[in-house]
């Protein structure tokens, strides 16, 4: 069966300019092998689109867009329902769940399931009578409910109007639907809250004995202008509530806030949540993060669980320790701070800005824990108080989409017209990526829109610091421009650690201990200081973050990665720093330890791929330097390129060192046999096999030793390029040579060459042989990575011969054996070899949840084999045929949605 490959793939994958085009080509393959009904779906996808439901299935909800009111519920103390009664509160949460949605349906509302969580709904309705009025019916039908003995549900409910855009079946309106949330937030359960705007649309035409009563204006947790509230009142509901859960200027001094709160869902929650068991909660993070935001925030969701209030204490302007009591006491209204008169009281303090006057907050936090069991404090600061009982909170840049979010909603306060096209969209995306996430660089560059497009934006972020300035009165003069934010906590380090932060400046990408001492520990002013504890020191004042477990990186936001290259400029140690930094990658690429397979995954290569930045800023350095350094290190960096599917990347810079370092040697054979690889697998063959022949000139003019490996390039450049005879001929003489040499992992590389050969002539019984000998040897060897090789690659002729479990055993061993891996090309291999296993064994959605993923993977990569890409296709059509258009539909938003390890569980296991 195997030889039916060679009739297939006529389309070229290699001519693609951008991942778009890409999975056209490969749409417009796809469409060929399915049916007539796919074929036009098909056109501009990855694999067959889906624009309606299939046969019995729900047609997709079209969300209502206009002037719509939005209804937000959640029940009342379901946490400790759930741990107190789990089996009562299984059986009410169904019957809770039935009710409200029969309800809604009769009211002609529209469940936002993208939105609901656990017990709660989030319900749009086009009408703002049908939206109070199903509300209403939903509370009677609650309160009528027989619950099961201990899980009687309360529910509380909100209701705002606003109007809502809709754009790729989603709400982009973040604003009414924020406030709709701080309205439930504010009732009790069985009680309905009403914003003026729904009572003003709805008041007057409300039926069945319902009614608005006014309650008052009232500040709500999202901290924006005070909301006029009307309680929604019937003769068999519940009148009499405790006063709602908002802010009163008695027990709080938290501002109001004239912009709305963005993202920081999970922290929240998580310091929500921190907040039940520790009494302080130190929020850490550099400079223009948003801690006091999310601290004033936190506080506002905290109302009603301190009596005596929440209450701000702003330190920003203090540079005298002795004057933190005093600013305590004055914000607690005290005469002088007194902590005995405090012992009694229940309280949150929200100590704002202790990084300068560090000790005497920590002294006076630590007498409040002593003496006062009713009182927590939650901090914010660039470092610890290193207290007992301090829990530290690390507050990082903002996630992608609430960055992005983030910066619609501040650009449209300064361009209230404003209307973004998709790609202005995604330039903002690119804008707030370049910015790190940090909200203070963010809202600066959303201001800049008031004259400027996103596209100018982007451009001028070359020079950040420059562009990110605010003129605005009300903002404080540290957070005024982004360098001023940045420059504030960089004169708060001690001497040495400003020496260090400026010198880490140079790495790219992050750094390990080791590579931070022996680039950076030369030359310092003082004695006795320690790299180890300055980094981490660093990491203590939020200026350095740590990636990874067990072996630790290091490094530092972009923005202040150029921020300190400044500095280091400034000092006059740039160009120093800049040689420590590229010879010390020169030699580390020289080390027993480093990667060097090019063709197979290198084990090695998963430790050090987050050092390729590195490589490119030393490259950079290189230009400068000899032709042997830079020739040194594309070599060194290439089996990286190889990894992660930077093939174009590695082709240039080992083509432009080449043309640098003409002169006859070893370290040019090994860029020759580099550049000849990664050409081949971009499927580039006619560079593979000139630079395969010349390889192979140099190779025996520097010494048998080196020919056999330069003849493996040549001959597996022959066979991509269909030259089969030769391919053959020029194999059997390396294998020889490997042989002689007692080469086994040579010898194992070429057996799995010729093997495939066999593949392509039609001899699929051969290549198995081939294929398992060249597992075995390369397991001799010690070579895990060619053995992984070796037996992925022989899955496609024990498919095609229909040994199901057979190809299923042979890619969990290969999957077993990966072990820690950052290699997209072999993320690419797994996942697309068990969507064609799935597919070949009938299970249709899992095939077409991994071919999805395994699509977005060769996109980014730009991996090539047109032979082995046309089998894969023609393996997993039956499964999208079999699906259906539906079945397709969600089986690609599920894959979509899939992180990459998730993906790789999911492969691994019998799920479907």
């Amino acid at each position: 069966m195997i030889d039916g490959i060679r009739d297939v793939g006529t389309v070229s994958y290699r001519t693609f300019s951008t991942p778009r085009e890409l999975e056209r080509l490969l749409a417009d393959d796809l469409a060929v092998l399915l049916s007539e009904s796919f074929a036009g779906a098909a056109a501009g996808m990855a694999a067959p689109a889906v624009s309606s439901a299939g046969p019995g299935e729900p047609a997709e909800v079209k969300l209502p867009a206009g002037t719509v009111t939005f209804l937000l519920t959640d029940i009342e103390g379901s946490t400790r329902l759930w741990e107190s009664v789990p089996e009562a509160m299984e059986v009410a949460l169904e019957r809770h769940n039935r009710l409200v949605t029969g309800v809604i349906e009769e009211h002609g509302g529209v469940v936002v399931t993208s939105r609901g969580e656990g017990d709660s709904f989030f319900v749009v309705f086009p009408s703002a009578v049908s939206a109070v009025e199903a509300a209403g019916a939903c509370q009677l039908r609650l309160g009528s409910e027989p619950w099961p003995a201990g899980a009687a549900l309360r529910v509380r409910m909100g209701l705002h109007t606003g109007e809502a855009h809709v754009q790729e079946g989603d709400y982009v309106d973040h604003a009414p639907i924020n406030r709709c949330a701080r309205v439930k937030a504010a009732a009790h359960g069985g009680q309905v809250l009403v914003t003026q705007a729904t009572r003003g649309l709805a008041g007057e035409g409300l039926r069945g004995g319902f009614g608005l009563r006014r309650l008052g204006e009232f500040r709500l947790r999202d901290l924006a202008d005070p909301e006029l509230i009307y309680q929604l009142t019937h003769a068999d509901l519940a009148a009499d509530f405790p006063p709602i859960n908002t802010l009163s200027e008695r027990t709080s001094n938290l501002p109001i806030q004239v912009t709305t709160f963005v993202g920081r869902t999970g922290e929240l929650a998580q310091i929500a949540s921190l907040m039940k068991g520790n009494r302080l909660i130190t929020l850490m993070g550099p400079g223009g993060s948003g801690k006091t935001r999310l601290a004033v925030q936190v506080a506002a969701d905290l109302n009603g669980r301190f009596p005596d209030g929440q209450w701000l204490v702003e330190l920003a302007a203090l540079a005298d320790p002795r004057l933190v009591a005093p600013q305590v006491a004055e914000v607690l209204r005290q005469p002088e701070f007194d902590v005995g008169k405090l012992a009694a009281k229940r309280l949150l303090i929200v100590l704002d800005n202790c990084e300068q006057v560090i000790g005497a907050c920590a002294e006076l936090v630590a007498s409040v824990l002593r003496t006062c069991p009713g009182i927590a404090v939650l901090a914010t600061s660039r470092e610890p108080l290193t207290i007992a009982g301090e829990q530290v909170v690390r507050i990082g840049p903002l996630e992608a989409a609430d960055a992005t979010e983030l910066f619609v909603e501040r650009a449209a306060l300064v361009r209230p017209d404003l209307h973004l096209s998709a790609p202005e969209m995604t330039t903002i995306a690119a804008i707030c990526q370049r910015l790190d996430g940090i909200p203070l660089a963010i809202e600066l560059a959303a201001a800049r829109m008031r004259g400027m497009t996103p596209s100018e934006i982007l451009d001028r972020l070359q020079d950040r610091f420059r562009l990110l300035t605010s003129r605005s009165t009300t903002t404080s003069k540290r957070h005024q421009t982004l360098r001023a934010a940045v420059t504030w906590s960089y004169e708060l380090l001690e001497a040495s650690e400003r020496i260090l932060f400026r010198r880490l400046s140079v790495f790219s990408g992050g750094w390990r201990m080791a590579s931070a001492e022996a680039v950076c520990a030369e030359g310092f002013p003082d004695e006795g200081y320690d790299i180890t504890d300055l980094i981490l020191t660093l990491v203590d004042k939020s200026l350095v973050v740590v990636h990874g477990q067990n072996l630790s990186r290091y490094g530092m936001l972009e923005t202040l990665r150029e921020f300190g290259r400044e500095k280091l400029e400034e000092a006059g140690e740039l160009a120093e720093l800049e040689r420590r930094h590229g010879e010390y990658f020169l030699a580390l690429s020289t080390s027993a330890d480093w990667p060097t397979a090019m063709l197979w995954p290198d084990p090695r290569a998963h430790d050090v791929i987050p050092d390729l930045d590195n490589f490119r800023a030393a490259l950079r350095w290189s230009k400068g330097q000899p032709p042997d350094t830079e020739l040194g290190l594309v070599v060194g960096a290439a089996p990286l390129w190889m990894a992660v599917g930077r093939f174009a990347e590695g082709q240039l810079a080992l083509t432009e060192a080449l043309e640098r370092a003409p002169q006859p040697s070893v370290l040019r054979l090994k860029a020759l046999e580099r550049l000849g690889w990664l050409a081949v697998e971009h499927g580039d063959f006619d560079t593979g096999a000139s630079t395969a022949k010349k390889a192979l000139r140099l190779a025996e003019e520097l010494g048998s030793q080196f020919v056999a490996s330069a003849q493996a390039l040549l001959g597996y450049t022959a066979l991509q390029q269909g030259h089969r005879d030769k391919a053959a001929r020029v194999l059997a003489k390396s294998l020889r040579t490997f042989q002689a040499n007692g080469d086994l992992t040579g010898a194992a590389q070429v057996r799995h060459h010729q093997a495939y050969l066999a593949m392509k002539t039609g001899d699929p019984a051969r290549a198995e042989v081939l294929f398992d000998e060249a597992a075995t040897l390369a397991h001799q060897a010690q070579d895990t990575g060619l053995a992984t090789y070796a037996l992925l690659s022989g899955i496609p002729v024990v498919v095609d011969d229909g040994r199901i479990t057979d190809a299923r055993n042979r890619w969990m061993t290969a999957y077993k054996q990966t072990g820690p891996a950052d290699s997209a090309v072999l993320h690419l291999a797994l996942l697309g070899y068990a969507a064609s296993i799935a597919a070949a064994g009938g299970r249709s959605h899992r095939a077409v949840v991994l071919t999805e993923i395994a699509v977005g993977l060769l996109s980014e990569t730009g991996w090539q084999d047109d032979t082995l890409l046309a089998w894969f296709w023609r393996t997993v059509a039956p499964a999208y045929e079999a699906l259906g258009e539906a079945g397709v539909t969600r089986a690609r938003e599920e894959g979509q949605r899939m992180p990459l390890d998730a993906a790789l569980s999911y492969a691994a296991s019998d799920d479907d």
